[in-house]
C-alpha cells in the first residue's frame, strides 16, 4: 500500500480485521508480503501515520481474496 502527503517517514498498521494466514505488514514500507495458507476473503482497515506534530492519520478498508 502507499501513501501521499503529509511528513514521511509513514507508519503502517492494521487497525481491524485481519491479514490472511501467512501474510504480515510491514510497518515501516506498508509492503504485505508473505504466503497465504488458507483460501477465503479477508477484510482489515490499515492505518497510516505520517511523522508530523501532531501526526496525521488516514484509515483505508481493503480487502484480499485467497484462491486455491
Amino acid at each position: 500500500v502507499s501513501a501521499t502527503g503529509g511528513v514521511t517517514p509513514y507508519s503502517w498498521s492494521i487497525v481491524s480485521g485481519s491479514l490472511p494466514t501467512g501474510l504480515s505488514l510491514n510497518s515501516s514500507t506498508g509492503t504485505i508480503s508473505g504466503t497465504p495458507r488458507k483460501t477465503g476473503a479477508y477484510n482489515f482497515t490499515i492505518r497510516v501515520t505520517d511523522s508530523d506534530s501532531p501526526a496525521d492519520t488516514d484509515d483505508q478498508a481493503l480487502s484480499i481474496t485467497v484462491n486455491n
